[in-house]
């Protein structure tokens, strides 16, 4: 069985919780991680608007296949400015991790090899193209960054490897702190720590 660290951060430019347009949702089963970072176009109380409904939605649906939820989320989200997503569903059983995603949410995984999910561009609740599944499988000591585009996409990991340092918490707060760009940011970390019979 997998053990995960798990931390979610997020920072409205505004420096005002209900004006963040970003936010995230995890979920911890008997037998499953399930975890997704959304980001809603714009910023300010709409923007937090839409991404809560958002939320909402994901929360009551999160069992169902990842493509199934992003499918019925822009169908949900129709008549409002429209937000990015990326959804993962991770096994406690074997590490597998399942994604999917649409527009720019960064998901990349950071371990022993590097491996970066390529969500479809588009914005759910707009213009969105039919989602597909991605699968990958996690080692321990692999951590998993799922970010919004307020943080720089391109982790300088050679210039300051002890960005990865820590726990999920710590990472998530320090990528938040040095990698941050002018806009609403959001950070969600999973560190596989290690299997247990």
């Amino acid at each position: 069985m997998y053990e995960y660290d798990t931390a979610m951060i997020r920072d409205a430019l505004t420096g005002n919780s209900d004006e963040c347009g970003d936010d995230g949702i995890i979920i911890e089963e008997e037998r499953t991680l399930f975890v997704a970072l959304m980001d809603a176009l714009g910023h300010g109380r709409e923007a937090h608007k839409v991404v809560s409904q958002a939320g909402d939605y994901i929360r009551q649906h999160f069992r169902e296949e990842l493509t199934v939820i992003l499918s019925g989320l822009n169908d949900h989200m129709q008549g409002t400015r429209g937000l990015v997503a990326g959804l993962c569903r991770i096994s406690r059983d074997d590490g597998s991790i399942q994604f999917s995603g649409i527009g720019n949410i960064s998901t990349r995984i950071h371990g022993k090899e590097n491996y970066a999910f390529r969500p479809r561009e588009g914005i759910v609740g707009y213009l969105m193209p039919h989602p597909r599944r991605l699968q990958y499988d996690l080692a321990p000591g692999d951590i998993l960054i799922l970010s919004s585009d307020g943080i720089k996409e391109r982790l300088p990991l050679i210039d300051k490897p002890d960005l990865l340092q820590g726990s999920s918490k710590e990472i998530a707060y320090r990528l938040i702190r040095e990698l941050r760009n002018r806009d609403d940011a959001s950070c969600l970390v999973v560190r596989c720590r290690k299997c247990r019979l």
